[in-house]
């Protein structure tokens, strides 16, 4: 729903309204949530113009094409401008596609479901395979799915192109996703790596290589997991259609990248196939399907082989801070920067955490101790399975719950440490060192010579990281508005482009002036407002690094001195 205001400029804009998807109690609040409140289906043609009206200097990746054209160079502006033309057809085209089969039923599941393939959901299900004794999993897990994640959000800041305008597309948001830039579909990456990585897993137990290996997932539980794999993923990368989040190029990019960064990881043996082609001479093609490039193994394989010397630590280390330095500068402040610093520092804690557990610990944990209650007791023959009984079922359960709770906690009181601590002394540090060389500066980011310090309060306002909060239960409809493209239309100006600010907005876009979008913040030296502070990039990479290493390598390890057990088998 929209309602129409008047701007400064005599202009109409539409301004968005939220609500939840809990179910209409009202006529006005159905009438609302019912396709048939959305407006008339449209011709292509007035679509490709409303899309092309939908360029609001405020929204992310919509500001006049004349600062992305001075902002950036030559050849990002260039593949820009194709990516936003593409953009303005695609949008028709997923406006008229909701038209045909928005319900709200449907709305529902797709908004919801999203939820399923953002980082928030990866974030706090991964530590459970780790707590539980799925090492090998978790790790391709946070290398596949982080990996995706930092690429698509370098692309992103690359070529800051929109996301599908609204006009004509309904856009129904979940979370803070719209605020980032369109292609590609970080969603589509994550669910397709994920699908891939568990499918492969599942199939590599429902058919042994090994003719002596009996299968331990049987083939109606194999055809079962494998459809619900390919459920989830779909429902994912089409409700970002649905939604309006993304365009029909953002998802096909993305699914190629979480298809490619599993392939590349995966030592999946792959699936062999067998074709006779009908020729004079009867010709028969074998390939392998599927087979893994096994970097991953072979990433793995280097850093347990290097326990005694420190170039682990000094080749991941560096190459990890030069990532943070050389990722794109946006033209608006978007977030996808965070994201990709939080997600790498995660792999970055994880592979540092398995080189020290190797050189100090000189063992995995979880051959050793079972979880208490698990059916299974040492004896001097081995491990022997015993009947379990209700009691023995509860003391399982209590300790699976200890294990989250307490894991988690340790987690969470990290962040708050880390964070308070850095955020103390790392401005001073970086005051100091700038007196001896000039340090980098990165677009909307604060110096510390130009604040005094950063509030304490931040630290402790929002204690959960950014990309393990959960999302808002509420789900915006936008038919214009923040992060949908948009934009004033008047009679005067058919393509929406405020002429008086151009010159603003690329002053802005270039690091000066006022910043796109207000958010919290103190006052700098100056008097104006502080958005970011550079002491933020560095305390999160030891912030997520510090995750990354407690719940992949020091949390397991201190399972089993509490006698708690990672795996519940031998």
């Amino acid at each position: 729903m929209a309602q129409a205001q008047h701007g400064p400029d005599g202009a109409i804009r539409l301004k968005q309204v939220s609500f939840t998807l809990s179910g209409p109690t009202t006529a006005s609040s159905s009438a609302a949530s019912s396709p048939s409140a959305t407006p008339p289906p449209i011709s292509l043609r007035d679509g490709y113009f409303l899309a092309k009206a939908a360029q609001n200097d405020d929204d992310v990746g919509c500001r006049p094409m004349d600062v992305y054209d001075a902002t950036l160079p030559a050849w990002r502006a260039a593949v820009r401008r194709v990516l936003v033309a593409q953009i303005r057809i695609e949008s028709v085209l997923v406006a008229k596609m909701q038209d045909a089969i928005r319900t709200p039923f449907l709305d529902s599941y797709f908004v919801y479901s999203s939820a399923l393939g953002t980082h928030t959901f990866f974030m706090t299900f991964l530590p459970m395979l780790f707590f539980f004794g799925y090492p090998e999993l978790g790790r391709g897990l946070i290398v596949v799915l982080c990996l995706g994640i930092w690429f698509t959000s370098v692309v992103k800041d690359l070529f800051c192109a929109p996301r599908p305008f609204a006009p004509p597309v309904t856009r129904l948001t979940m979370g803070t996703h719209h605020l980032e830039y369109g292609m590609p579909s970080t969603h589509s990456a994550n669910a397709v790596s994920l699908a891939l990585l568990f499918w492969a897993y599942i199939h590599e137990l429902a058919f042994p290589l090994s003719t002596t290996q009996s299968p331990s997932v049987s083939y109606p539980a194999y055809v079962a997991l494998t459809i619900s794999l390919a459920v989830y993923a779909t429902s994912i990368v089409f409700g970002r259609l649905y939604t309006g989040m993304h365009s029909l190029s953002d998802c096909i990019v993305g699914v190629l990248v979480g298809a490619f960064f599993w392939l590349a990881h995966t030592s999946f043996p792959g699936i062999p196939f067998s074709l006779t082609l009908p020729l004079p001479t009867p010709y028969t093609l074998n390939a392998t399907l599927l087979r893994g490039w096994g970097c991953g193994a072979l990433l793995d394989e280097w850093v347990l082989r290097t326990p005694s010397s420190l170039r682990v630590p000094f080749t991941i280390i560096p190459l990890a801070l030069l990532a943070v330095n050389q990722h794109p500068q946006p033209v608006d402040d978007c977030p996808c920067f965070e994201d990709a610093i939080a997600l790498g520092s995660v792999v970055l804690g994880m592979f540092l955490g398995r080189w020290g557990a190797v050189r100090w610990a000189g063992h995995v944990p979880g051959a050793s101790i079972i979880m208490p209650g698990s059916g299974w007791v040492l004896s001097d023959e081995g491990w022997t399975p015993i009947e379990r009984d209700w009691s023995d079922v509860g003391i399982w359960w209590a300790a699976a719950i200890a294990k989250m709770v307490f894991g988690i906690l340790v987690i969470f009181a990290w962040r708050l440490l880390a964070k308070a601590a850095l955020h103390r002394t790392l401005p001073p540090t970086f005051r100091f060192l700038a007196t001896l060389m000039r340090l980098p500066h990165r677009r909307f980011y604060t110096p510390a010579t130009d604040y005094t310090a950063v509030p304490p309060v931040d630290a402790l306002r929002r204690p959960i990281p950014s990309v393990i909060d959960l999302p808002s239960t509420a789900v915006g409809v936008e038919v214009g508005g923040i992060g949908s493209g948009a934009a004033p239309l008047s009679n005067g100006d058919l393509n929406g482009k405020p002429r008086r600010r151009k010159a603003e907005a690329v002053e802005a876009a270039r690091g000066g002036g006022a910043h796109v979008q207000d958010s919290e913040g103190v006052d700098d030296v100056n008097g104006g407002e502080v958005k970011h502070y550079d002491a933020a990039v560095l305390t999160k990479v030891f912030v997520y690094a510090g995750i990354g290493l407690l719940a992949c390598e020091v949390m397991p390890v201190l399972f089993e001195k509490f006698g708690w057990g990672v795996r519940w088998w031998p």
